[in-house]
């Protein structure tokens, strides 16, 4: 199929399409991970996953973009349970405006992970086979 000026072929939209789903399962992939080694602040967690050079080379995503993608992948997997808010007393007289809110992985956020990694080393297996 020849390309139209201005225009993007019909494969373009395909590959830029499963670019971004993929994208987007390795960034929930990524924080469901993360949080299953430890808890983390929303920030933290964003500068652990900026560190992540698959994510900056493969998908060319900028700093904003990530920022965005990765805030919106974790409200995402808070409302489907799969992480919660914990809040820590950070003061010792116990300031209720003192809290600090960490990111943890919940129970269905562990089974989920757990699922999904058996699903890729199978895929991983099969595209072996194809390819």
């Amino acid at each position: 199929m020849e390309k139209e000026k201005g225009k993007k072929t019909k494969a373009g939209i395909d590959k830029k399409f499963f670019k971004n789903e993929v994208y987007s399962s390795m960034l929930k992939i990524i924080i469901l991970s993360k949080l299953k080694k430890r808890k983390f602040y929303a920030y933290s967690l964003l500068k652990e996953i900026s560190k992540n050079t698959m994510i900056k080379n493969h998908f060319n995503v900028n700093n904003v973009k990530l920022k965005n993608d990765v805030y919106n992948t974790m409200r995402s997997l808070e409302s489907s349970g799969y992480i919660k808010i914990y809040e820590i007393n950070s003061n010792a007289a116990g300031k209720s405006d003192d809290k600090k809110a960490y990111y943890i992985l919940t129970k269905q956020g562990a089974e989920i992970l757990f699922s999904i990694k058996k699903i890729f080393i199978n895929a991983a297996h099969e595209i072996k086979k194809i390819i």
